[in-house]
């Protein structure tokens, strides 16, 4: 089973071992960037890095169905004006 997380501001996803299989930046009034942590605040080791230059554009990843291993947790910290990430993950 999938969990669905929409951030609308820096914060942890889940803690403890994690499979990232998606993620969705959409940019608001802005560009905008999520940094993708493997950790449980903004100290974690950074793993992927998502931008959108464009308003109002998403820019996505999908990371396969046995996704991407994150050891510790999931920590994205999100830049720009009205921006929103989603992240799929078991």
């Amino acid at each position: 089973m999938y969990s669905i997380t929409k951030l609308t501001s820096s914060g942890l996803v889940n803690s403890g071992r994690t499979e990232l299989i998606a993620v969705i930046l959409t940019s608001g009034g802005a560009s905008a960037s999520a940094d993708i942590l493997d950790g449980t605040d903004n100290s974690g080791t950074s793993k992927l890095v998502l931008k959108e230059a464009t308003n109002n554009h998403s820019n996505s990843c999908y990371l396969g169905e046995g996704g991407a291993v994150f050891n510790t947790g999931i920590y994205v910290t999100l830049s720009g004006t009205g921006a929103v990430a989603t992240l799929i993950w078991k």
